[in-house]
């Protein structure tokens, strides 16, 4: 286990993690709706930025089921409460989707 998953639990962890990428690559809504724009022109398809969360948390399970790792449970916690801001930005309960 790393020093910093013997000091705070894994909840802990993703929230402290989220919280730098916020303040390096804007809120969920903002740097969701990036990703989305360019898997939508890559797959032609709409993709919203609830599914760019929900894409990125399959590819941590998929991870996670070859080879466990801590770090994929801690960042499949971080999308969780990402989608969580864009739900709460939503129903209008937040203002840091971006």
């Amino acid at each position: 286990m790393s020093k910093v998953g013997a000091t705070m639990s894994l909840l802990e962890e993703a929230q402290q993690i989220t919280r730098k990428r916020r303040d390096n690559y804007g809120g969920p809504q903002a740097n969701f709706g990036r990703i989305a724009s360019m898997w939508e022109t890559i797959l032609g398809v709409p993709i919203s930025a609830e599914k760019v969360g929900l894409c990125m948390i399959a590819v941590k399970i998929a991870r996670h089921l070859h080879v466990p790792h801590r770090d994929n449970l801690v960042d499949i916690a971080g999308y969780a409460d990402c989608l969580d801001v864009l739900t709460r930005a939503k129903e209008g309960t937040s203002a840091q989707a971006d």
